[in-house]
C-alpha cells in the first residue's frame, strides 16, 4: 500500500485532532485509575502514555473510523473499497489510436493509504499503483487518478512492461 492524497482534504488538521484528543482521553484515563484506586483502597498501576493512546486512536481511525458517514459528510472522503467491473478506454500515445478493454477493478483502502490493483479480461495483464489522488466534484462525484507498474503475462507478446496513468470517475455514493 501507498499514501494517497485527497485534494481539499484537511489532512494535517485531523492528525493535530487525533493527537489533542489523545492527550486529553489519556489524561481521562489515567485520572480514572487513580479514581479507581481511592474506591477499590489499594494500589492500582497502570499509566497510558498520551503517545500510546494517540497511536491507537489513530490506528482505530485510520482503519475503521473514517468510513463513518459522519466523517465522509464533512470531509467528502470517500470510500472506494471494494471490486468494480470497468470498461475501460486507452490511448496510444505514439498514433493516437484508441481501444477499448474490461477488466476488473479491485481497490483495498485506508484513510492514509491505499493499494489499487487492476486485472484486464481480455489479457493476463495485471497493473499495481504506486502513487494516486482522489478529487472530489460537487453533485458530479469523485476521480481517482494513479500512477501504476503494469507486468504482463509471458504468454502475451505483444504486451510489455510498462508505466502508466489511469483515470476513473465514480459517482456521488462511490457505487458506479
Amino acid at each position: 500500500m501507498h499514501n494517497y492524497e485527497i485534494t481539499g482534504h484537511p489532512k494535517v488538521k485531523v492528525i493535530i485532532f487525533i493527537t489533542v484528543i489523545g492527550g486529553i482521553l489519556a489524561t481521562w484515563l489515567n485520572q480514572s485509575v487513580d479514581f479507581l484506586e481511592k474506591i477499590v483502597g489499594m494500589p492500582i498501576s497502570i499509566t497510558l502514555s498520551s503517545v500510546s493512546v494517540t497511536s491507537f486512536l489513530y490506528i482505530m481511525f485510520s482503519k475503521w473510523m473514517w468510513k463513518w458517514s459522519v466523517f465522509t459528510n464533512i470531509f467528502k472522503y470517500p470510500n472506494l473499497n471494494g471490486r468494480f467491473d470497468i470498461i475501460g478506454k486507452s490511448i496510444k500515445k505514439t498514433t493516437g489510436e484508441t481501444f477499448n478493454w474490461e477488466g476488473v477493478l479491485s481497490i483495498k483502502q485506508y484513510w492514509d493509504k491505499i493499494l489499487i490493483s487492476m486485472k484486464s479480461k481480455n489479457s493476463s495483464s495485471e497493473s499495481i499503483s504506486f502513487n494516486g489522488s482522489v478529487v472530489y466534484h460537487p453533485m458530479k462525484g469523485y476521480e481517482l487518478t494513479y500512477s501504476y507498474d503494469n507486468t504482463p503475462n509471458n504468454n502475451m507478446p505483444e504486451l510489455h512492461k510498462h508505466i502508466g496513468t489511469c483515470t476513473l470517475s465514480f459517482d456521488e455514493d462511490t457505487n458506479t
